[in-house]
């Protein structure tokens, strides 16, 4: 199997990608942001029910939006001086509550948001 250029070099990038995403993963933990992929994960699925009422690009708009939402995250920690996970639950809940609202009210899509 290792013959292959090409599994080497997947072989080779997933443990770059290992190495970076476990010195990520325990910066997050002791920030407490470690549920930060699940809460942006939620404000994406708003953001792509927003593009789909709006007509626009879903990527187009997802991307700033999440980003706009992640420094909300790091704004709301710091003034309203929450912990990381109680600030990205808050926006999270409020984020899937509206992706669910801009769904449901839109109708008509051609693809299922909920799968």
């Amino acid at each position: 199997m290792f013959t292959y250029a090409f599994v080497q070099r997947a072989f080779l990038a997933g443990i770059f990608i290992a190495l970076s995403c476990a010195a990520l993963g325990c910066f997050l933990v002791l920030r407490r942001f470690a549920m930060i992929g699940d809460g942006l994960a939620h404000t994406g699925f708003a953001a792509v029910a927003l593009a789909l009422v709006a007509g626009a690009s879903p990527l187009a708009l997802a991307i700033p939006l999440v980003m706009a939402l992640s420094l909300g995250i790091l704004k709301l920690r710091e003034k309203a001086t929450l912990s990381g996970e109680t600030a990205i639950g808050l926006v999270s809940s409020l984020a899937m509550a509206t992706g669910v609202l801009l769904a449901g009210s839109g109708g008509g899509f051609n693809i299922d948001l909920y799968s």
